[in-house]
């Protein structure tokens, strides 16, 4: 055995130390091998291997080696004889000679490197690191997670790193650390009392910001901890007091003020029961269907320009014809403003004959032959919001015979004439944004079965029509049973579907798509679906030089691995059927789908080939381009991954969100633009595929919105497929179109993808599969409902 003493003269003969002018920083502890720091009796210090075993038992030099110690009088357990170790070996980590024994007298003390973690993890805490805190303690738990002081210290970090976010305003964090601390530890010193002001705290935020279900749930989680907590019996006086002013208030209110004030106080406390019968009465007095959108139109007009007043404009505006039926065509189907409409002159005359007891929703009069005219005359003016380039190049004259009938000529025979004459129709006497001066302001004025009441940025509302002393005809303004349809705007899928499993909505206008499988499962929820796929797609503006190459748009497709995206942003699952990557612009099952068209590659290499040889022939630095996309959660999920793949291009983009209306109705307008992400879907592709591939396909002509077709090709297709008269020739011109669209790439085709809707149970009259979200409306039924959880 070697003595201590030559322990100390090898380790003297050892490696001189660095100057310290040259001398390297040192690692941080993390960043250096384990090892262990062993000190002497004569106080000299070495940093050592990690000894084993570890920690080193307790040392009692009077009993001789190989002798029990006494039973521990806390365990009960009788040590193994040989548990007193006399001597240890030792592996230096610097020296020519590194292993020795030494003998347990001669060692004074022994700083592990667990210990040596957790001191520094302290030390990290103090400077309110606690990330960097949590590394160490992480390296210690993988080293041994049963180490002495590790729980201790992580009790210590959970509780300061949560006060610290309660202090900083991060109260979510903070009381998610602290409910972890709480589970962990429920005697550590204070945490009962500071989780219960954090509980408090955030109760009152979620009060005062009208999200009552999540106080409420906040309050069961405060009384789990301390039913007696006096921060709950506050909470809970609050949560009555406010409920009972609520429900005052709704006995003095009429109509649906009434309602809405009984509803919010079984909002705020379902456990009111004295809330419950009026609630009950108002309710089926005023049915009120609320509904959770992607947002709302903007502005409110007899004219479509967005996925939102494509939904809401039926309710307020009849149009001519429902379809394109011959049932439509004599006025059998309810819902429309025509009794009867003849084709002459080879389809270029249209004699229309309108119904007699239709009335506008102000009172003033009934529908007649000059608001046709209006409505049909302001589609071919190019000043005019409604204006319709196709229609205004196909519209000869109007002619008005009597109060009732109306002629219409056209230049040239249309391949459809009656699917001009589906579209909605509003009062002549209103301004030129669709609106009429009354009692209560400019408002729009319909003759639909609903009446626009109000609108905010995030709410809109519209009531069943009612005019006294001017009835329309049931048969053919339908009289719904709901009388209030309350739209909210919630483009967030989070927030959308926690008001809807809330109970602050009836009817969830669209359910994103990662979201069907789980929320199908729900047995309180009844999911159903829309007969067409929506498209994903980017569009091309070809007024931007750089996007008329066709190189680079090709580079731009090339870079898109559209099934990964799919699959990892936005499904969130494989693919399947019916939602699956887009080679076109039309949906996989439609007759314009060419069947011979092979998927769209992803291929990075020939894509950064590409973008390096438009560079170089543009004479261009770098490249810049912006995406606009609808604030929608699809497009959310997507775009992000999207930019990420088009600048390993080499090419700057930005992204711009936008709310879906507002840049659908602009893009449409023929606004100028560079990428934008749309959602679009397609019913009759020989009427709409113009509309798919260029926005501004129908916009005035000083925007050119036509030439954002930035393939002349494809517009060449489009112009012939307007001009066609026979329908076998029309089909197929289209599948022509979707062939030349997969090589010219006037648009990006991303993917189609399947759209569903979510209701309550207590809605009812909704169809299992539907063309549109209020589709047969005047069947729709509801029930009084609340959500009854426990307060």
């Amino acid at each position: 055995m070697i003595a201590v003493a030559g322990v100390l003269m090898l380790v003297g003969a050892g490696p001189v130390a660095q100057d310290s002018a040259t001398a390297p920083p040192p690692l941080e502890l993390l960043q250096r091998f384990p090892f262990d720091r062993l000190t002497l009796v004569d106080n000299t210090t070495f940093e050592i291997e990690p000894i084993s075993p570890r920690p080193l038992p307790a040392y009692e030099p009077a009993r001789p080696k190989g002798a029990a110690r006494n039973a521990d009088a806390n365990d009960g357990a009788q040590a193994p004889p040989d548990e007193n170790i006399d001597e240890v070996i030792i592996h230096l980590l610097e020296g020519p000679q590194r292993d020795f024994k030494v003998k347990r007298s001669n060692i004074k003390s022994i700083e592990y490197f667990e210990d040596m973690l957790l001191a520094e993890a302290r030390r990290f805490m103090q400077a309110r690191n606690y990330a960097k805190a949590f590394e160490y303690i992480l390296a210690v738990q993988t080293r041994n997670p049963n180490w002495k002081g590790l729980r201790e210290t992580v009790d210590t970090l959970l509780f300061e790193e949560a006060t610290w976010a309660l202090a900083g305003n991060d109260r979510d964090r903070g009381l998610r650390l602290l409910r972890e601390l709480f589970d962990r530890n429920p005697e550590y010193p204070g945490v009962r009392q500071r989780l219960a002001e954090a509980y408090g705290f955030r109760a009152q935020e979620a009060i005062s910001r009208g999200q009552y279900a999540v106080g409420r749930r906040i309050l069961r989680q405060l009384r789990e901890i301390d039913p007696s907590s006096l921060v709950a019996v506050d909470l809970t006086t609050r949560f009555v007091q406010r409920a009972r002013e609520s429900y005052n208030r709704g006995l003095r209110a009429e109509g649906g003020e009434r309602l809405d004030a009984l509803r919010e106080a079984l909002q705020i406390w379902p456990a009111l029961e004295e809330a419950v019968a009026p609630f009950e009465e108002a309710f089926r007095a005023h049915p009120t269907v609320r509904v959770g959108v992607v947002d709302l139109p903007r502005p409110i007009a007899p004219w479509v320009r967005s996925p939102a007043s494509a939904r809401v404009v039926p309710l307020l505006y009849l149009p001519i014809l429902a379809d394109e039926s011959e049932e439509a065509q004599i006025g059998r189907v309810a819902g429309q403003l025509a009794a009867n409409v003849e084709l002459g002159e080879l389809g270029r005359r249209i004699d229309l004959t309108l119904q007699r007891d239709v009335y506008w929703s102000d009172g003033s009069r009934r529908v007649s032959a000059i608001d046709v005219v209006r409505a049909l005359s302001d589609r071919a003016q190019p000043r005019s919001p409604a204006y319709q380039a196709r229609w205004a190049n196909l519209l000869d004259r109007i002619e008005t015979l009597d109060v009732d009938r109306v002629i219409v000529r056209l230049r040239r025979t249309p391949l459809d004439p009656i699917s001009w004459l589906t579209v909605p129709i509003g009062p002549a006497h209103a301004a030129w944004d669709g609106r009429v001066a009354t009692a209560a302001g400019r408002l729009p004025v319909g003759n639909g079965p609903y009446v626009f009441e109000r609108q905010t940025e995030q709410e809109a509302r519209y009531v069943a029509a009612t005019r006294e002393g001017t009835a329309s005809d049931p048969t053919v303004v339908p009289i719904p049973r709901i009388v209030r349809i309350m739209e909210r705007r919630l483009p967030e899928a989070g927030s959308a579907l926690a008001a809807f499993s809330q109970g602050e909505i009836d009817l969830l206008e669209h359910v994103p798509v990662d979201r069907v499988p789980t929320l199908s499962r729900d047995p309180e929820v009844v999911v159903g679906r829309y007969r067409l796929p929506e498209i994903h797609l980017i569009a091309l503006d070809g007024r931007e030089p750089l996007l008329r190459n066709r190189n680079l748009r090709r580079a731009l497709s090339y870079a898109l691995d559209r099934r990964v995206i799919l699959e990892e942003s936005v499904l969130k699952r494989p693919i399947d059927d019916a939602n699956r990557p887009a080679d076109g612009p039309f949906a996989l099952n439609s007759y314009a789908n060419a069947p011979d068209v092979p998927p769209l590659e992803y291929d990075l290499m020939t894509a950064r080939m590409l973008v390096a040889g438009v560079r170089r022939e543009l004479a261009l630095p770098k490249i810049e381009l912006t995406l606009e996309y609808p604030d929608r959660p699809e497009a959310r999920a997507a775009v992000p991954r999207i930019a990420e793949m088009l600048r390993a291009l080499g090419l700057v983009i930005q992204v711009s969100q936008r709310s879906e209306s507002e840049l659908e109705e602009q893009l449409r307008g023929g606004r100028r633009f560079q990428l934008a992400y749309r959602v679009l879907t397609c019913d009759e592709p020989l009427r709409e595929a113009g509309g798919l591939i260029c926005p501004g396909y129908d916009a005035a002509p000083e925007s050119d919105g036509l030439g954002a077709l930035a393939s002349d090709l494809i517009r060449q297709r489009l112009l012939q497929l307007e001009q066609a008269t026979d329908w076998n020739a029309a089909r197929d011109l289209v599948r022509q179109i979707d062939r030349e669209c997969r090589d010219e790439l006037p648009i990006l085709p991303l993917w189609q993808l399947e759209r569903h809707f979510a209701r309550r149970p207590h809605l009812v009259g909704l169809p299992e599969v539907a063309d549109h979200l209020y589709q047969a409306i005047e069947t729709w039924e509801i029930t009084p409902w609340f959500v009854r959880d426990e307060p």
